[in-house]
């Protein structure tokens, strides 16, 4: 409609106006081609797995410049002065169709659920590994990998992909595939991030007694050494440029190891959620949960002081907030007040790391593989899970009551509709690119831009000022590394290139010197260097050189200047 100057019946919510010119009478003859730009773009974006996102336009169908519509102007011109309305009317229909979606109710019901399976995770392992582990997701991990990680990335992730083949070759048939399943989430962690992970957590349940798993178990433990060290001679002999601390590395190829022996134990994945998400380092001052602190913890605070110990006990004298969800009881016997203070111990935990930040919080390490056999403890673990959906229940009903102004909100919030308005403008420009130069290219990579894909980066070199905003929209992840250099001054290369054996001396004439080969600079490295070669001529890095048999100094650096070829006399004498 845009296009074609027909008014858009504005959806309730937007308050922008349209604009319409009527003199733009051309853009109807771009629909068709509007029409496929967009189709291109969803269809890539609703694909269900990057390969088959990538398959939608075959490669070679993708074109930078193709034949330009009819009316491209025309409707260039429209969209282009339309972006702030359509960002609104999008930004607007988002939240008047879907408004569950951003409903933080949702967000509450999914992580009380959470707490629920860390602290009795941690009840029957008699640790706090996993409730440390839940209170640091409140935290932000925009700062990227912990350590020295981010100049061991490659070696990092090579490592624990053999250290998955290695363990896999341990294990039963039966075992190998959930295996493979638990590595894949520590390599996809490490290679696009532990963003979204949250939604892809799952506790298990009750240590498994399938005697061949436990076999298992027990042969990776037994093992563990062994394989330790296998990894560390792997990475010695396939990264031997790769400077590491063998005795962290060992240690993580330990935890690692635990990791999928107690997900293997437990039928679930948070262990080697763990393990992939503990190569990051949380921000001590971003909290994911501005404004919503004071909240989270009352929250989380009602669970310890009303809910464990009615649920834990077995109590049904007390007045939940809500009756929707019922308390279970029956088939369920009730532990003491022991189990319910450790349980409380460990909300404690919790809320300690939501207030007071990372830094507080004990060793990031695996659950324990050792549960515990005390009849109480199995007796909680047992009705406090049969009992989540009712605390979930019971949690977003009680913050629905005291805290409505800041979770019972239906739609995006602020922050969600900037990024909408963001994303909403660089598609149309990407839109209007495309519709000028006739080709499909800048529609499809803004449909594969939201998929992560390995090595798509962008490098800024040093100096380089960066003014598009597309190359890092919010939420991106931006590493700094400092450069590599070899300062080398004065050096004679003559005839380099040209052999190193008395067949390469000039007068036998067998090659030639490559003056590409006097320095060579990989991976945004550099080399500042002087030298002089077999000609004589000087250099002064591989962009200004003096001719010994002119006495001109040229070079790229010089190009543009009304002096570039000043005589080395003319030069020195100025420097006088």
């Amino acid at each position: 409609k845009v296009i074609t100057n027909n008014p858009v019946h504005r959806t309730v919510g937007n308050k922008s106006k349209q604009y319409i010119n009527n003199t733009l009478g051309g853009g109807a003859g771009s629909t068709t081609f509007v029409d496929l730009g967009f189709r291109n773009l969803t269809n890539i974006v609703n694909a269900p797995s990057i390969n088959a996102a990538l398959s939608v336009v075959p490669s070679g169908a993708i074109s930078q410049k193709g034949t330009i519509s009819s009316g491209a102007g025309s409707a260039v011109t429209l969209i282009e002065s339309n972006i702030d309305f359509l960002s609104d009317e999008v930004v607007a229909f988002v939240n008047s169709n879907y408004p569950s979606i951003f409903n933080t109710s949702n967000l509450c019901q999914r992580d009380t659920g959470y707490i629920v399976d860390a602290i009795n995770s941690d009840l029957l392992y008699g640790s706090t590994s996993d409730s440390t582990f839940t209170g640091l997701q409140y935290w932000s991990q925009d700062s990227g990998f912990t350590g020295q990680i981010p100049s061991e990335s490659t070696a990092t992730i090579g490592a624990i992909a053999y250290l998955g083949s290695v363990v896999k070759s341990f294990v039963s048939s039966g075992n190998t595939a959930t295996v493979q399943t638990l590595f894949d989430k520590i390599n996809d962690i490490l290679v696009n991030s532990p963003f979204g992970v949250t939604d892809t957590i799952d506790f298990g349940g009750f240590p498994t007694t399938n005697a061949q798993t436990l076999n298992d178990v027990a042969i990776l433990q037994a093992n563990k050494n062994n394989i330790q060290t296998t990894i560390i001679n792997y990475i010695t002999a396939t990264y031997p440029f790769t400077t590491y601390d063998e005795t962290t590395c060992r240690r993580d190829v330990g935890y690692i190891i635990d990791s999928i022996c107690s997900d293997l134990s437990s039928g679930g994945n948070i262990q080697s959620v763990k393990s992939g998400v503990y190569y990051y380092s949380y921000a001590s001052s971003s909290t994911v949960i501005a404004n919503e602190t004071t909240a989270t913890v009352a929250a989380y605070n009602y669970i310890r002081d009303v809910i464990i110990p009615n649920v834990v006990q077995g109590l049904t004298n007390w007045s939940p907030v809500q009756t929707t969800v019922k308390q279970v009881t029956t088939g369920y016997a009730a532990a003491t007040s022991t189990e319910s203070d450790t349980l409380k111990n460990n909300i404690d935990a919790i809320t300690n790391i939501i207030v007071n930040g990372p830094g507080v919080a004990p060793a990031k390490t695996p659950q324990s593989l050792t549960a515990s056999v005390n009849a109480n403890i199995i007796k909680a673990w047992r009705i406090l899970h049969a009992n989540r959906e009712f605390i979930q229940a019971e949690v977003v009903a009680y913050v629905n009551k005291n805290y409505s102004s800041i979770y019972n909100t239906f739609g995006m919030s602020d922050g969600q509709e900037l990024k909408c308005r963001r994303d909403v403008a660089l598609t149309l420009r990407q839109m209007i690119y495309d519709l000028e130069t006739g080709g499909n290219y800048n529609m499809i990579y803004a449909g594969l831009s939201y998929w992560s894909r390995p090595g798509t980066y962008h490098v800024v070199e040093l100096g380089e000022a960066v003014t598009d905003p597309s190359l890092f929209p919010d939420g991106s992840i931006v590493n700094f590394y400092q450069r590599s250099y070899i300062s080398a001054s004065g050096y004679v290369f003559e005839y380099v290139g040209a052999g190193s054996n008395y067949g390469a001396l000039p007068q036998v004439g067998r090659a030639d010197p490559i003056q590409g080969r006097e320095t060579v600079q990989l991976d945004s490295g550099k080399v500042f260097f002087t030298s002089t070669d077999q000609n004589g001529d000087f250099r002064i890095g591989p962009e200004l050189v003096i001719s010994q048999a002119t006495g001109v100094i040229s070079g790229r650096v010089f190009t543009q200047s009304l002096f570039a070829n000043m005589t080395p006399f003319i030069l020195a004498i100025e420097a006088l």
